[in-house]
């Protein structure tokens, strides 16, 4: 017993001295900017007025918008502007470190339910590190790394009556509740629920269909309660309708492999391999089990579907199909001979410590630089048109983070098209296609009051904008550094 509880203990030592060392330790995402200006617009607001600001017109823009802005991850948002009040970016990054390791540890606790053992639980992490190290950021889907677990760890059997039906009526419906305001991946839910629907109806366990029934009725209705009411199933939809034009755009939206490099391609490659082979393997030597099988395969396809598709969605594997990976590894153990399993130890320790070293050393050796310093031009701009009446500035789509929270007030600086995707795909589409044609872009600015564009010269679409704004007569350059530069309308002459 001792000795099992203290490999446990290791296996989590290792997961979460492997997981902070993988992490970011600052702040390399453009999205945290974004995330820490709504958080410290909410916080103003709900300093000021004493509620939050949700209902009325998007804060950050200027154009018109027939939605009334709403946030689904607006307490999430609170959460990083609070860490950032206290202690500036450590602050951020300690939160952000805090929250992985607590995922961790439930993920742990999640594998160990679902039989799988402490070194391929380990093994399981090691193989995702390479594939999803760039993704442990301050964003609020980070928050799904400890609410799945949570989640299936309430959906799980229980022989207790009292303590299953409190599980499953109280604690998910309050799970839901607050995943819903943290981020709009609470939609994951009901993929949880839909494995343990299978899995129940595989063991003809119908008292059990039932419970998760009326589970599922008010862990739905929870969801829908906070001040973002249903706006997380919405941007759900959002993202898949414009899933084409994000990919154009967004590396995070392309697959993890194709600006990744090679190391998470082999990652993927290794990671489904295996989750097939284990699954497969696990079917045939416990056909009795078949419930938990299909379901734990049923995770798995639905996490590497996700994955494969684009690199946004690679942090599903760990929230959730660790443990099942980690299961379906122990299952490839389990059908090695007793004088083979020394050596697949031996080989296991050498995997674990290759790819965390490689994981590691790429994250330390080569540092991303933090977004508050860079990039520099940015920041100064930004912080000298926060110091001047209200503005309104059409800027480039991934660049407009840094004006939201350089920009300090959002009612000083606000944004044409929008980096937060609040807008949505209709409206991103639409400045793509206007960039093609500046002439019609620049009668779209003027007609809606506009007093800035940013330009970067080193994208094509926006150096032809800015040659059209060099050559008309109601436009000046009033600010020019490296490949930025800020167009302003000239006043005009009575």
């Amino acid at each position: 017993m001792g000795s099992g509880r203290q490999r446990w203990f290791a296996a989590a030592l290792g997961l979460i001295t492997l997981g902070l060392g993988a992490a970011p330790w600052r702040l390399v995402d453009a999205d945290s900017l974004s995330r820490l200006a709504v958080g410290r617009h909410l916080a103003t607001t709900l300093q000021q007025d004493g509620s939050l600001p949700f209902g009325g017109a998007d804060p950050f823009l200027f154009t018109n918008d027939s939605a009334p802005w709403r946030s689904a991850e607006w307490l999430s948002d609170l959460g990083f502007y609070a860490a950032h009040c206290l202690s500036d970016e450590l602050g951020v990054v300690l939160l952000t470190l805090t929250v992985l390791g607590l995922s961790l540890l439930l993920q742990l606790w999640l594998a160990r339910r679902r039989g799988a053992s402490p070194a391929t639980t380990l093994l399981a992490w090691a193989l995702l590190l390479p594939l999803i190290g760039e993704r442990l950021v301050a964003r609020g889907e980070l928050h799904a790394l400890w609410l799945a677990p949570l989640a299936a760890l309430s959906l799980t059997r229980i022989e207790s009556t009292r303590w299953r039906l409190c599980c499953r009526l109280v604690v998910l419906p309050l799970v839901s509740l607050l995943w819903a305001q943290l981020h709009a991946s609470v939609v994951l839910l009901g993929l949880l629920y839909l494995a343990a629907l299978l899995e129940a109806s595989l063991r003809r366990d119908w008292r059990a269909l039932l419970e998760l029934a009326a589970s599922l009725g008010l862990t739905v209705g929870s969801s829908v309660l906070g001040p973002a009411g249903a706006r997380a199933y919405a941007q759900v939809r959002e993202h898949l309708v414009g899933a084409p034009i994000y990919r154009q755009l967004l590396r995070e939206w392309q697959p993890a492999w194709v600006r990744g490099g090679l190391l998470p391609l082999v990652s993927l490659t290794i990671v489904s391999g295996v989750s097939a082979l284990g699954s497969f393997v696990r079917w045939r030597d416990h056909r009795r089990d078949l419930d938990h099988v299909a379901a734990g395969g049923l995770r798995l396809l639905v996490a590497l579907t996700a994955a494969w598709s684009s690199q946004r969605l690679v942090l599903l594997i760990v929230a959730l199909a660790l443990p099942d990976l980690a299961r379906a590894l122990a299952s490839l153990g389990d059908r090695l001979e007793p004088g083979r399993r020394a050596r697949a130890t031996i080989a296991t320790v050498t995997l674990i410590a290759l790819l965390a070293g490689l994981t590691i050393v790429s994250a330390r050796l080569v540092p991303r630089p933090s977004v508050l310093e860079h990039p520099q031009a940015l920041i100064a701009l930004s912080r000298t048109l926060g110091r001047t009446p209200a503005q309104r500035v059409a800027a480039p789509f991934d660049r407009g983070p840094w004006l939201l929270w350089f920009g300090r007030s959002p009612h000083r600086l606000r944004l044409y098209i929008d980096p937060r995707n609040s807008r949505g795909a209709r409206a991103l589409a639409r400045w793509v296609r206007e960039l093609s044609t500046p002439s019609t872009l620049l009668g779209e600015l003027e007609r809606l009051g506009t007093d800035g564009v940013l330009v970067e010269s080193s994208s094509r679409r926006q150096a032809a904008l800015a040659a059209v704004l060099r050559r008309s007569n109601r436009w000046r350059t009033s600010w020019l550094h490296g490949a930025f530069a800020l167009f302003q309308r000239k006043p005009q002459v009575r």
